[in-house]
């Protein structure tokens, strides 16, 4: 493989894995501030099935979250199951996302080990930056990222808890790392007498699909967006009908939940949603610039 791509695949899947670290650790922060809180969790939980039912029957109100309700709100408390049951629910959630966690930041510390024996010094200067300097840097925002999200020691299997501040920056560098710096990496010359532009333009032959999924993780063009189980479910069969019609019977047999296709998809991150078409009578499908990079 051409080193240049080879190093571009493993940026790639550097920025997908630590994004989808930061993203557990936020769910996992979360569920342990529900344990603090066991009766406030099952209120809410009540009330979500309630306004689901309120939508599907075309009730006018809907029942208000107790967070925007306030505590003077004369919204009717729904009555909540044992608050043990609640707990052990809430502790088995935090548990999986733990393990899910900790097979992410393997992914982690093994796609950077791999960027950092992929760099290579470019031959010539890469935007007016030296090369020697400039695979020095893509190697410091690599391990400065990994030590934002995953703690000063980096090389742990125990992560640490960035702070809202770490967090920011984190997002910042990822941002930087699968834009500019992953833009940057084609214009690369192999040799000092190649053209830059020589590796910009991919071949038909090497044409790869513009939208994936991987897992809850839909990545389109290189840059990642986060799925729900539903939406990463309709969306990999879209990409399986390679531009057919995918009709809503088809999909409601592939999500756990009861919500309505239409719905699911229309919650898409805009860039996805875009290139999904409805019609009815027909279903869902993706458009052909949806499918291929040569289009």
């Amino acid at each position: 493989m051409d080193p240049r791509r080879h190093l571009a695949n493993c940026l790639q899947d550097f920025c997908i894995h630590i994004t989808r670290v930061a993203s557990l650790q936020i769910r996992l922060d979360q569920a342990k501030a529900l344990r603090r809180h066991p009766a406030d969790y099952a209120l809410q939980a009540r009330i979500d099935q309630e306004n689901q039912r309120a939508a599907r029957g075309g009730a006018g109100s809907k029942l208000r979250s107790r967070r925007r309700a306030g505590r003077g709100s004369k919204v009717a408390a729904p009555s909540c199951g044992p608050l043990d049951e609640v707990d052990r629910q809430i502790e088995e959630s935090a548990r999986a996302i733990t393990i899910e966690l900790e097979s992410e930041w393997q992914e982690v510390r093994r796609c950077r080990d791999e960027l950092k024996e992929a760099a290579f010094v470019p031959p010539h200067a890469v935007n007016g930056v030296p090369p020697a300097e400039w695979t020095h840097r893509l190697i410091f925002d690599v391990e400065r990222t990994a030590n934002l999200i995953g703690g000063p020691h980096v090389d742990s299997v125990r992560l640490g808890r960035p702070s809202e501040t770490e967090r920011e920056e984190a997002a910042r560098r990822i941002d930087d790392l699968r834009g500019p710096r992953l833009d940057e990496i084609p214009t690369i010359a192999a040799t000092p007498e190649e053209p830059a532009a020589a590796l910009v333009a991919t071949p038909a032959a090497e044409a790869h699909p513009r939208l994936r999924v991987d897992n809850d993780v839909a990545i389109l063009d290189g840059t990642p967006h986060s799925l729900t189980a539903d939406q990463a479910k309709c969306l990999k069969l879209l990409i399986e009908a390679e531009g057919n019609w995918v009709s809503s019977g088809e999909m409601k047999t592939t999500k756990e939940s009861k919500e309505r296709p239409d719905r699911i998809i229309g919650r898409l991150p805009d860039p996805i949603r875009a290139l999904i078409e409805s019609q009815t009578g027909k279903g869902f499908r993706l458009r052909p610039d949806g499918l291929d990079a040569r289009l």
